[in-house]
């Protein structure tokens, strides 16, 4: 399952529920939204700083799924690329099944090509399992992640640990431990996560590396009224010896 609707997902509540029509994840009964927003990251250690904007568009389908498609423009070491993507998700008694594609034309750091493939099962007791694989394919190297983890539902309030294993051009690997916690009102949601491990790093164009890696966020999305909300992300982040990042990302969501 692709990040962004992973935090699409978790700004509605998946849930621990059936695929029928009265229990669907409450996101595949939502209104349809467009959202676009923007971010940095200022970097430390001589490294230039980062800018993104995204647009992103979701239409749910109840019980056919939903659809969510994504724009990207990034600024990253004095180069531009966009990317388009893509995510379908389908809702059946047994879990929500999820596949996603990304493309990137002659980029510079951005994955050339992103495939991925996700599995959020129900367990008894408000508890799911969490299953997920992705491919990206960069200029001149390629990384592929695993990952499995657990989530619980407790009244208003979502708990997480997922493991991920990454492997860059069957060389060099590790994992990394991610730990969530998320709360839910009627209208406002809100997030914590940290996470710590090893995973590819980017040092400039073409140039992966692993490197032990741990990042602290919080996040939101806060209604405004008459069908907008205003969605927010802080984050710090050391990506090894080679430079710390911290960022902010806001946007709007409107829903039609």
């Amino acid at each position: 399952m692709c990040l962004r609707l992973l935090l699409l997902l978790l700004s509605f509540g998946i849930g621990a529920s059936g695929a029928s029509a009265r229990d669907l994840p409450a996101v595949f009964h939502s209104s349809p939204h467009i959202e676009l927003g923007f971010g940095g990251d200022r970097l430390t250690r001589g490294y230039s700083n980062w800018r993104h904007q995204y647009l992103d568009v979701l239409i749910p389908m109840a019980e056919r799924g939903l659809l969510l498609m994504q724009g990207l423009q990034a600024d990253r070491f004095a180069s531009s690329d966009q990317s388009l993507g893509a995510t379908y998700a389908y809702p059946t008694r047994a879990g929500i099944l999820s596949a996603d594609i990304a493309l990137s034309h002659q980029p510079v750091f951005l994955a050339r090509d992103v495939a991925g493939a996700a599995w959020t099962g129900f367990l008894p007791g408000g508890v799911n399992l969490l299953l997920n694989a992705r491919r990206s394919r960069f200029a001149d190297s390629e990384t592929m992640n695993h990952g499995i983890g657990l989530e619980a539902y407790r009244n208003a309030f979502r708990f997480s640990a997922l493991a991920t294993h990454s492997k860059l051009e069957h060389r060099q690997s590790g994992w990394v431990r991610r730990w969530q916690a998320q709360w839910f009102g009627e209208t406002n949601r809100a997030g914590f996560t940290y996470a710590s491990g090893s995973e590819p790093t980017m040092l400039s164009p073409g140039r992966l590396t692993g490197a032990d890696i741990e990042t602290v966020q919080v996040d939101g999305v806060f209604s405004l009224g008459s069908g907008y909300a205003l969605t927010t992300a802080l984050w710090r982040s050391r990506q090894g010896e080679f430079y710390y990042r911290t960022g902010i990302q806001l946007g709007v969501r409107i829903s039609f």
